[in-house]
């Protein structure tokens, strides 16, 4: 009997007080509304870093440049170089590959067709570590890096983008009204949806570093030999 007067009180009260049931009512929907969505965002971006870490693989490391105290007592950042991770490569036992980029927005000119597009200029094991695959042609050669040559790898996007297709093979590119010569054409395993958005088109570092701007400072990725070797890897650097 108690238990049915308080429920006939209940809603006694609430028949009485209808609009204020229903604005608490509807504030206790949104707060739980609220708490699920948050939750939703949390494990999505939980599951996006997840991601992106399995995608870089347990063997990787990636090397920032260190800074320097001025004399006004600030902090400079010193970026790394060419010939930085040219010594890495040189001196790094428990590494694999030694991979320097360096990626700008340029302007690209095929036929008549025109588009700002990300280039990366990099070394041959980019496209090892990074599980690239090959549509038409080839990747870039040790060769081809070593003599400075104008030659270019486009993505299969970016060959859509400038309205190509795979026969772009041996055709030729203008970055920066210099041209370029494409040999391969390259599906990225990696996507936009990642850190940062994937680059469109590769060549040379060596050419970079001689005819366009922004070759002077790198980012650079280690391979190492294996997930064991990675801490041998890092105290290395």
């Amino acid at each position: 009997m108690l238990i049915l007067e308080t429920l006939r009180i209940a809603l006694g009260a609430l028949r009485s007080n209808k609009i204020r049931a229903i604005l608490t009512m509807l504030g206790i929907i949104i707060g739980v509304a609220a708490v699920i969505t948050m939750m939703a965002v949390g494990q999505g971006a939980k599951q996006a870093i997840e991601d992106r870490i399995v995608s870089m693989g347990l063997d990787r490391l990636s090397v920032s440049g260190g800074s320097r105290v001025m004399k006004d007592g600030t902090r400079r950042r010193s970026p790394l170089t060419p010939d930085d991770a040219r010594a890495l490569a040189r001196e790094m036992a428990s590494a694999s590959a030694v991979v320097p980029e360096a990626t700008r927005t340029y302007q690209l000119k095929y036929r008549n067709r025109n588009a700002e597009l990300q280039v990366n200029a990099t070394v041959p094991e980019y496209f090892i570590i990074n599980d690239a695959t090959i549509s038409a042609g080839r990747y870039l050669t040790e060769g081809e890096s070593e003599n400075r040559q104008f030659v270019a790898v486009i993505t299969t996007d970016a060959a859509e983008e400038l309205g190509a297709t795979q026969a772009i093979v041996g055709e030729e590119i203008r970055i920066q009204g210099i041209t370029f010569t494409v040999v391969g054409v390259v599906e990225l395993a990696t996507s936009g949806s990642n850190w940062r958005r994937p680059p469109d088109v590769f060549i040379p570092l060596s050419t970079a570093e001689n005819r366009l701007s922004g070759g002077s400072s790198v980012q650079v990725s280690v391979k190492a030999r294996s997930e064991e070797m990675v801490t041998a890897a890092a105290e290395e650097v």
